[in-house]
């Protein structure tokens, strides 16, 4: 079994593949309107995806817009799967991320911070996604927020690493010589504050069950998912500023 497997053979209910589906064309959504605000926004923009696991986010953006994508992919599982549906990948480990500098116009960093072994690396990582983009190009990030996940953003992945929160998010992306654009959240697929009413509702019903239900099913991976199906989770733009 490689690293990270259980990722790409794990099964996903009905209705997480809905909330994903939905999810991902409402990130595109928001990726692309983004990026079409840049004052030097080509026609067809060239876009570096890391780790775009199922490929959900790539195949929305690549319906919704003529881009110019390209995507890593370390996982080889997933690289087959996406490499025989036609997209742009390449099997390997980042960083460092094997490109020209000022290649792309657009980064695309979807629940990958918190994947990095160290905050070293996930500081390396956004230090060489600076290198690739062009001049005021973005990089658009999502992340789950830990104070919110709480001990589960350990618990349901064994390769989380990295505590992700707005504010280590934000000077994290300040050092590595960015300026955020846009801040804001999801909820599952609800895209505003109002997403935190199924967010506590999830959290009291898992609550509940897991006192009414034997040890052994209040502990299963199931019940635990169910509490954070509407969790709190950081959506980024930000902007490449000049050395």
């Amino acid at each position: 079994m490689a690293h990270y497997a259980f990722y790409a053979e794990k099964k996903v209910s009905p209705l997480g593949s809905w909330i994903n589906r939905v999810v991902a064309e409402k990130l595109s959504q928001l990726f692309l309107a983004c990026l079409q605000k840049r004052p030097s926004a080509a026609v067809r923009p060239s876009i570096l995806e890391i780790g775009p696991g199922q490929g959900l986010f790539a195949s929305s953006l690549m319906r919704a817009a003529p881009v110019d994508y390209k995507a890593y992919e370390p996982e080889k599982t997933l690289f087959f799967a996406l490499t025989a549906r036609g997209i742009n990948i390449v099997n390997a480990m980042v960083p460092p991320i094997p490109e020209d500098k000022e290649r792309f116009e657009a980064a695309v960093l979807l629940n990958v911070l918190e994947h990095m072994p160290a905050i070293k690396a996930a500081e390396e990582l956004l230090k060489e996604t600076y290198r690739i983009l062009k001049p005021a190009g973005i990089v658009f990030i999502v992340v789950p927020s830990y104070l919110d996940w709480g001990k589960q953003f350990f618990n349901l992945d064994y390769t989380h690493q990295t505590i992700m929160t707005e504010s280590r998010l934000r000077q994290m992306l300040n050092d590595a010589g960015f300026r955020v654009l846009r801040m804001s959240y999801h909820y599952g697929c609800f895209f505003s504050g109002i997403g935190r009413i199924p967010n506590a509702l999830a959290r009291l019903s898992r609550l509940l069950l897991s006192v009414l239900l034997p040890r052994s099913a209040a502990r299963s991976d199931r019940l635990q998912k169910m509490g954070i199906l509407f969790a709190e989770n950081i959506i980024c733009c930000a902007e490449k500023m000049p050395c």
